[in-house]
Parts: structure tokens; sequence; C-alpha cells
């Protein structure tokens, strides 16, 4: 049976966060598949992750234990809501651009798309406090001014990491729910497609045994 757990989040600190989301940009930025599945709609991934969210503080002390903790869920939440911002931001990034022309645009593209592959290889080598403060710093750089391929860049950041939080819930929870295959396929629908991950999580299994 489901078991609320309403402080998970409240005990995940603002730096174990930090953390877990830079743990699963870089996971993502590893993820040789993580180009196909960003394909998908990254609003109802967005909205996906708080239904995950809620499912994880439902069966907290299961989750846990294997891993899967409130850092992660606050993460998650967090990427859910970049992924919200990008969206709204793109419209008006996308008017900017327009209003200057082809050529400059075109040069500021680039320019964003450098800096935003410069800041995904610092994450990639250093998750210390220099490493994440040059990362913010590049960050600010691609965004300034706003551009569409800067904030499209970022938007797939964002959901391929939330992509990973997934993948990592439907194994924690494939683990968890062992003996309650019930329960354990009512959590695995709230995943984005999830005929899909049930597929590759099938494959991976038969690898593995």
């Amino acid at each position: 049976m489901a078991r609320k757990n309403p402080t998970l989040l409240a005990k995940a600190s603002a730096r174990s966060a930090a953390d877990a989301r830079s743990e699963l940009i870089a996971r993502a930025a590893r993820n040789a598949d993580g180009a196909a599945v960003c394909r998908a709609d990254p609003l109802a991934d967005a909205q996906a992750a708080r239904l995950v969210v809620q499912a994880v503080e439902e069966h907290a002390a299961e989750l846990s234990r294997r891993g899967l903790n409130g850092a992660y869920c606050e993460a998650a939440l967090q990427l859910a809501r970049e992924i919200e911002d990008h969206l709204q931001a793109m419209p008006a990034a996308a008017l900017s651009a327009r209003a200057r022309s082809q050529e400059a645009a075109e040069l500021l593209a680039d320019a964003a798309s450098t800096a935003q592959a410069v800041r995904t290889a610092v994450l990639r080598v250093t998750r210390d406090a220099e490493g994440r403060r040059v990362a913010r710093e590049l960050g600010e750089i691609a965004g300034a001014p706003p551009t569409v391929a800067a904030e499209q860049a970022q938007l797939l950041e964002a959901q391929r990491a939330l992509n990973v939080f997934f993948d990592l819930f439907a194994a924690k929870a494939s683990l968890a729910l062992a003996g309650d295959p019930d329960e354990r396929a009512r959590l695995l629908s709230l995943l984005p497609r999830a005929e899909e991950r049930r597929h590759l999580l099938r494959e991976t299994t038969r690898a593995s045994g």
C-alpha cells in the first residue's frame, strides 16, 4: 500500500539537490541514446516528473534504501521547472532573433552553441565548486542576449537529465516493488513512454542475466 512521506523533499539540502542535478546532467551527457529520447514532448516530461516525485514520496522507505532519495526528487522538480521556463522563453527568443539581421542571428546562435558545449564539458570533467562556477558563467554568456539556439540547448540538457531520473526511478521501483507487481505496474505507468522503457528494461535484464 502506498505510504506518504511529506518530509522527503524537506530532507534534501540545497547542496545535495545541486549535486544530484549535476550527476543527472553528467550521466545524460554520457547517454548515447539521449538525443533520441529528447525528441519527445518536453512539457509532458516536466508534468510527469511531478507525478513520479509524488510516487517516490509514497514509497520513500523502499526507494531511499536503493539510493533514490529526496535529493534526486528535488533535482527532478528543478529540472521540470527549468524545462517550463525555457519553453516560455523560446517564443520571446524567436521574436528577438527575427528582429536582428540574419547574419547577426546566426553569429549569436553559433556563440551560444559553443558556450553551451564548453559548459557541458566543464560539468562532465568536474563537479567541484570551481567547476560549477565556471559552468554558471558560461551559461550566462550563452544566454546573453537570449537566442533560440541557447534556449533550445539548455532545454535539451534539462530534458535529457530528467530522462535519466525517469530511468533511475524505473530501475529502482522495479527492484523495490518486485513483490507487488500491481503497484509496480502503476508506478511505471506514470513514466512518459512507459512501454518503451519497459521494453528497454527487459532487454537490459536479459543482457545482465
